[in-house]
């Protein structure tokens, strides 16, 4: 094998892994990102059904046993 062989050999295998690394950072950053809507999503349902409920603690609340 000679040394120019070996060479682009390992620029190539370099080279895949940068766009594997890409692909994966942009595949995370997705799923962040669709995280976060449905996070907002049940913040606002929570609060929604908060303000039609009477009373002062929102659903999630549970009181103190007794």
């Amino acid at each position: 094998m000679t040394p120019l062989l070996a060479q682009r050999i390992a620029l190539r295998v370099v080279f895949i892994s940068l766009i594997m690394l890409l692909l994966m950072g942009y595949w995370l950053w997705l799923q962040c990102r669709a995280v976060a809507e449905q996070d907002r999503e049940r913040e606002a349902r929570r609060r929604w059904l908060a303000a039609r409920r009477p009373g002062r603690f929102p659903l999630s609340f549970k009181p103190p046993p007794r």
